[in-house]
């Protein structure tokens, strides 16, 4: 009777997996990935990207979509570089885990035990971080960015000036996203690994050789940029029809956030990447690259996080979510299959890994069309639908209708997020401000931060301007009380968004600090124009 049941069971269970999946071989997989993913493109008129699909352990596609430069008509290939930017986070997590490993080191010890050099904000709860907490972004210090996307610091600066920046929350309290911590992460792996190695030889010793990664690199340290894909952006009036082209290298100085996010690959290389991860460890020529330990312990949960994606999509029940944190991968689930994902984004460059380890399958997708977050979020779905032997929740017909992104703007982000008056207000808004410009002149310092300069120009509207790092080109406009928009400049500069800045403590005629309000928003960095000489390190006392 007992048997009886079972088979029973069983057939139920074929049958209702029959009525929602088919099995499908790996090249028609493959060609409806291609399909959709290429319709998808064209109706919604991407510039280019690339693809690389593994199913089964294996590479089923690799595939070049649209234009690497639309000017030269260059169609992208599977050896096009793209920057990955923060999925770098991936290979970082997994270094230090394959390091770790091959040291019999725990991810637990104190970060202070392993680096000297190491000093935290003097708070004895910020000296105890570990590794852990780094990897997993938990570390109750808010981002920063600016420091590295504007070239501020370089990456040995930012890694002795972490210090002074004032965490918002305790330890291991919450979520919240940090790339300087990924950059001291990567000095942290160059010191257990105790080879003399950077970082950057590092992951070419341990990933790139053997998995046999050819073409992949890193942004800031090429000697050209052939090869690569041109980054594309929306103009300020938000339309698809009209955007501008920005050199391959714009984006340069990303170098500085090294372990963070300067990865660059192909869709050939990525493929290699997914298939060694979801081989659990083994590359596809049979070298074993990582332990089964150290994959396992990248996807573990380690901090719960709320995500936003699915609302852009009407939070469909069947739509992927990410719950999670790991170290270096979010992790979620779709239909209630659990996924891992990081994605990466610069201005101009998006991308995206996502791995379903249930059935040794996952993609990576780059475009170098900048925004255009809500079709991004199709298109994983619908790829993550494919390869589980569904049809995609969204069809190709409904993700092509405009009507799903009439509500939706993409490409609010970058460049110019500040609405910029008409030529007859600017003069209105100079008459209104007609102070005495040379107060706001002079050079204000930031121990974490470096430097900002602020000049007059002699121009009848944007009679101030302000420069930090190598790419932070601002011309002022005056608003009220001592506020001012900084517009980012013509050139590379543009791709900069609008940022507010505030000049206050005015004695004897000047001011004394400027107030970055766009740098940070839950701690405003504050420059000092006569700030004084770094506080000595933190050390804790020994006890008796």
């Amino acid at each position: 009777m007992e048997l009886k049941h079972i088979v029973l069971f069983l057939s139920f269970s074929l049958v209702f997996c029959s009525s929602n999946s088919r099995i499908l071989t790996n090249e028609q997989i493959a060609n409806k990935i291609d399909e959709y993913v290429g319709g998808l493109l064209q109706c919604r008129k991407f510039i280019g990207a690339n693809l690389a699909v593994v199913k089964n352990g294996s590479v089923i596609l690799t595939k070049g979509y649209g234009l690497a430069n639309v000017r030269r008509n260059e169609s992208v290939t599977t050896n096009n570089k793209f920057p990955i930017a923060s999925i770098t986070k991936s290979f970082t997590a997994l270094l230090v885990m394959k390091l770790l490993t091959e040291k019999q080191i725990s991810i637990d010890t104190k970060v202070k035990d392993l680096w000297s050099g190491y000093t935290a904000w003097s708070g004895y709860r910020y000296h105890d971080l570990t590794l852990r907490d780094f990897l997993a972004h938990k570390t109750g210090t808010p981002r920063h960015d600016f420091i590295l996307i504007l070239g501020g610091q370089n990456r040995e600066n930012v890694v002795n000036k972490i210090r002074f920046l004032r965490p918002n929350l305790s330890p291991r309290i919450e979520h919240q996203y940090h790339n300087l911590f990924y950059v001291l992460s990567g000095k942290i792996a160059e010191v257990i690994a105790d080879n003399g190695k950077d970082w950057e030889n590092l992951i070419e010793d341990n990933f790139f050789k053997p998995i046999g990664m050819e073409n992949s690199g890193f942004y800031d340290k090429q000697d050209n940029y052939n090869g690569f894909v041109s980054p594309y952006v929306p103009s300020s009036n938000g339309t698809h029809v009209n955007l501008v082209e920005y050199p391959a290298d714009v984006w340069r100085n990303v170098g500085r956030a090294g372990p963070s996010g300067s990865i660059v690959s192909t869709a050939y290389d990525m493929g290699k990447w997914l298939a060694m991860i979801l081989n659990r460890g083994v590359a596809l020529n049979g070298k074993r690259i990582l332990t089964e330990e150290a994959i396992e312990r990248v996807f573990a949960n380690e901090i719960s996080f709320n995500d936003f994606i699915p609302e852009l999509l009407g939070n469909k029940p069947e739509l992927g979510k990410r719950t999670s944190y790991g170290l270096g991968f979010w992790n979620g689930y779709q239909s209630g299959v659990e996924f891992h994902q990081h994605g990466g984004d610069l201005t101009g460059f998006h991308s995206t890994h996502i791995l379903i380890r249930s059935i040794k399958s996952g993609f990576s997708f780059s475009t170098n069309h900048g925004q255009q977050s809500l079709e991004r979020a199709i298109l994983e779905n619908s790829i993550h639908d494919i390869l589980m032997g569904r049809d995609p929740s969204i069809s190709l017909d409904e993700a092509c209708n405009s009507a799903l992104y009439e509500n939706h703007n993409s490409d609010t982000t970058f460049p110019n997020i500040q609405n910029i008056p008409k030529y007859s207000e600017l003069i209105k808004i100079q008459r209104f401000n007609n102070n005495n410009i040379t107060k706001y002149t002079g050079k204000y310092d930031n121990w974490a931060y470096g430097s900002i300069s602020v000049k007059s120009t002699g121009a009848a509207i944007f009679r101030l301007s302000l420069d930090y790092g190598n790419m932070g080109r601002f011309n002022l406009l005056p608003t009220e009380n001592d506020t001012y928009i900084g517009i980012s400049k013509p050139g590379p500069s543009a791709i900069i968004p609008n940022m507010i800045f505030h000049f206050e403590d005015e004695q004897h005629g000047r001011m004394n600090k400027l107030v970055a309000l766009s740098f940070e928003i839950l701690d405003p960095p504050i420059f000092e124009r006569s700030l004084g000489p770094e506080p000595p390190v933190y050390h804790e006392k020994c006890s008796d």
